[in-house]
């Protein structure tokens, strides 16, 4: 094996090697597809929702300006996941539409299973 002491010779190197090195990729580019094709698909999506505290005089607005920050949360995650919005959601994408002995009950029993709803908190100041 000789050094390399020039570009020439990194070229003539190469040169010698190439088609070692086309197969290398090749195989390698056509195992990767294969190994992708024989994954199950999977989809993923996020969605940021900011709450910002109301800044109202509680000697105005008492009443009207109540809650934690969790319980809106709560309440914007039951909202998202009712049985309309779903079943909205399904007949909209064409969901499980390969399931169709699958009643819409338990269409939306499984999307409802498979959307998670995370809350971040954000520290004041960041």
């Amino acid at each position: 094996m000789r050094s390399i002491y020039t570009f020439d010779d990194f070229i003539d190197m190469l040169g010698r090697r190439a088609r070692v090195i086309i197969t290398v990729t090749l195989l390698g580019c056509i195992a990767s597809v294969f190994w992708a094709l024989s994954r199950p698909y999977a989809y993923q999506s996020s969605a940021t929702i900011q709450i910002k505290l109301p800044k109202i005089d509680d000697n105005l607005a008492q009443s009207t300006v109540g809650g934690s920050s969790g319980q809106r949360l709560q309440l914007i995650e039951q909202q998202l996941l009712a049985r309309t919005n779903l079943m909205d959601l399904i007949k909209e994408y064409d969901l499980y539409a390969d399931l169709t002995a699958l009643p819409m009950a338990e269409k939306v029993d499984l999307l409802r299973s498979s959307v998670t709803v995370l809350c971040k908190r954000r520290l004041r100041g960041t």
